[in-house]
């Protein structure tokens, strides 16, 4: 019998959140940087250091709101796609394959042109994340996550809404994205491929 235990990281999400932040601090530009997590004694004395952009999941959401600029990001709105289920090695059906999407929170100081500029140089970045397809498992976001695989990484129809908040300005990108669990992430593997 499969220990529930070892099918963990496969209901654990929060693991793409990781692999969107781990590409973009990734990047050759070098200037984005992880935040200390919100159980790091010492959250309370990180900083980003001259010239670098914090890029938060949200176990770094209660770290140093107060950075200009930063992006935070979210996935919500998990559905299994039906279609898209397996047989585990125990003879149960489960869902190998989700729709959901993530947010992507931009905020900068009080200046609509450099937010502008920030919030462009991320529409910029974002399509990097989709895998090529003839590199599917290794290219993209794919590079970055152990248990799951990107199918794909879209961005959503939206609007050029800036938010002007007390002392700074925000504004939201949103994504699609599908998703399934590798192949080889299954504990015990499974009944039929």
């Amino acid at each position: 019998m499969i220990d529930y235990n070892t099918l963990i990281p496969i209901y654990d999400f929060s693991l793409i959140e990781k692999a969107v932040q781990d590409f973009f601090i990734a990047l050759p530009t070098g200037s984005f940087v992880k935040p200390a997590n919100e159980d790091d004694p010492n959250r309370e004395q990180w900083t980003p250091g001259a010239g670098n952009i914090p890029f938060y999941t949200p176990t770094q959401a209660g770290v140093l709101q107060s950075c200009r600029p930063r992006v935070g990001i979210l996935e919500n709105n998990f559905a299994e796609i039906p279609s898209a289920r397996i047989l585990d090695a125990d003879g149960t059906y489960r869902a190998m394959a989700w729709r959901a999407t993530m947010r992507f929170g931009i905020v900068t100081e009080t200046n609509y042109h450099k937010h502008r500029q920030f919030r462009a140089m991320i529409c910029a970045i974002l399509p990097q994340c989709q895998p090529n397809p003839d590199a599917i498992g290794t290219t993209g976001l794919n590079q970055f996550l152990q248990y799951h695989e990107l199918a794909t990484f879209a961005m959503q129809a939206g609007d050029t809404a800036i938010t002007p908040e007390k002392g700074y300005y925000m504004s939201m990108l949103t994504v699609n994205l599908t998703f399934s669990v590798r192949a080889t992430a299954w504990p015990g593997g499974t009944l039929t491929s």
